[in-house]
């Protein structure tokens, strides 16, 4: 079963339910079925066919979801645009993919000509919303005509690519990850089997549907299913938490910027989270202390996994009823995942030792976009390379370690980042913090600590470096510590560590900031 023939299928098993809500637009199985038949004939007019590739640059919307399916139908791949990037990072997506066409939101209309005078290959521009004084094609006015019975005959297979998905790119240019039919369905089959989905289940997507934390952690395996799918159009703290109560809704994918942001409402026991089964966390990860305190603040019920576009997603997780034994780890793999940690020997990491993760199967997507060199740099014989390290105990519970990149090598010792990281969350002044390693002409790589303070506390960098020693080897104790009022970072809740490195080099040369723990005036 393809993802086209998914919907097809609900639609004639539930064709009244609620699929996609959004405000107050909402379409039932049947509607949004419809109009993604509509949709897909309307391209087919405009002479989109299997195998072209169309962008996507749009807010979260219901209309996200209908241009999903309709693009599945036709055997077109979709391009997920960013919606947060400038003109430049759009045009390097759409001209890599080699995009036939797009659509867009209104509100990006201006910037449409100049795109359309720099893209040769781009024939197609369809507007969601009011094309008043926009030279381009109605998204309502191109499917009104249409039948809603999809008049295209097309020949699907499982491993046709469905999706072009561009890396968030935090160490380098975007990678486009192709993601096909089938890695689709088997990354739904996981979530449906070890999350225990039903069509009883609802979920608020307040991750950006450009992403594979908003699409297909938690949305798609619920359509999957027949449940609800409740789209934000943006995170906002205490709204998110009035519609989980609202209606009730059973399961939400978040990332740790949302669990701050949860967890700094002064009024949070005042909203009803009692619906809530199941909240899970990825994209970056989440201190011990932060763990804790929203089991303790939010709910019982949350979950740390781990995933990457490269995985179709969620690759591991932890059970709620192992999230107080287990605290900090990211679980084991799901079903139908393979997982395994390698050293730098490439051989199977002891229990305890650190290894980097490898997975394989059915959701490990087939390679990047145009880049064949670094396909086969990552994909080794079916197994993808994460350059993510963990370290796994006796039971098979994994634990995320660090990115491979982020550590930090300083007089020869191997420096973690997230160890730091860790510990400075506890500390009563902390709110936030990322160490970064710096150039250093005697050791190699020194350490430096990021810090955002909590409001109402007054911290000195000296007091940073004094608590670290009386934890940590001495080796690992921050060189410099820099303020901050806040951390780069992605759409995805990590922290842009390259991006910061660049910002704070600067600051070592800076007058008196060559001393230890000295602060940036």
């Amino acid at each position: 079963m393809d993802v086209g023939l998914l919907l097809d299928r609900q639609a004639q098993a539930r064709p009244h339910k609620i699929a996609v809500a959004a405000g107050a637009q909402q379409r039932t199985y049947r509607q949004l079925n419809q109009r993604a038949n509509q949709l897909a004939n309307a391209l087919f007019r405009l002479g989109i066919k299997k195998g072209d590739r169309v962008g996507v640059l749009l807010p979260n919307v219901v209309e996200y979801l209908e241009i999903y399916f309709a693009l599945a139908k036709l055997g077109a791949i979709m391009v997920l645009v960013n919606w947060r990037q400038g003109h430049e990072e759009i045009r390097f997506v759409l001209q890599d993919a080699d995009a036939c066409a797009l659509i867009v939101d209104q509100s990006r209309c201006p910037e449409m000509p100049v795109l359309w005078s720099q893209l040769p290959t781009l024939r197609t521009i369809m507007v969601v919303g009011s094309t008043n004084d926009c030279p381009f094609i109605s998204y309502e006015g191109a499917i009104a005509g249409e039948s809603s019975q999809l008049a295209v005959d097309v020949t699907l297979n499982l491993d046709d690519d469905q999706l072009l998905l561009y890396t968030s790119g935090t160490t380098g240019t975007p990678k486009g990850a192709v993601i096909t039919h089938e890695n689709t369905m088997w990354n739904s089959f996981n979530q449906i089997l070890d999350l225990d989905l039903t069509r009883h289940d609802s979920t608020l997507v307040v991750c950006p549907l450009f992403h594979v934390s908003g699409l297909y952690d938690l949305t798609f395996p619920l359509l999957h299913v027949g449940g609800t799918v409740f789209i934000a159009n943006r995170f906002d703290a205490g709204q998110a938490l009035a519609t989980i109560a609202e209606h009730r809704i059973t399961t939400v994918m978040t990332v740790p910027t949302m669990i701050y942001d949860w967890l700094k409402l002064p009024d949070i026991e005042a909203y009803d989270r009692t619906s809530l089964r199941l909240i899970v966390c990825g994209g970056a990860p989440l201190p011990t202390r932060i763990i804790e305190d929203a089991m303790a603040r939010l709910s019982p019920n949350f979950v740390q996994g781990y995933g990457l576009t490269e995985g179709t997603s969620v690759s591991t997780f932890l059970p709620s009823e192992e999230g107080l034994s287990r605290m900090g780890s990211i679980g084991k793999p799901f079903m139908h995942v393979e997982l395994s940690l390698l050293n730098d020997a490439m051989k199977v990491a002891r229990p305890g030792e650190i290894g980097e993760i490898a997975i394989k199967g059915k959701t490990v997507v087939r390679g990047y976009w145009n880049l064949p060199d670094e396909t086969r740099r990552n994909f080794r014989h079916g197994w993808f390379l994460t350059g993510d390290l963990a370290r796994q105990d006796e039971d098979g519970f994994l634990y995320l370690v660090d990115r491979k990149k982020n550590m930090i090598i300083s007089g020869g010792e191997n420096i973690y980042p997230k160890e730091l990281e860790d510990l400075l969350a506890y500390h009563p002044a902390v709110l936030e913090a990322a160490v970064i390693g710096v150039p250093d002409e005697r050791w190699g790589e020194v350490v430096m600590a990021v810090v955002v303070v909590r409001p109402g506390h007054s911290l000195s960098a000296d007091e940073v470096v004094q608590y670290c020693g009386l934890h940590l080897a001495s080796y690992k104790k921050p060189h410099y510590v820099r303020f901050v009022d806040d951390l780069l970072r992605n759409a995805t809740g990590k922290v842009l560590k390259e991006a910061l490195r660049k910002q704070m080099m600067p600051t070592i040369f800076s007058g008196g900031a060559d001393e230890p723990g000295a602060m940036v005036p």
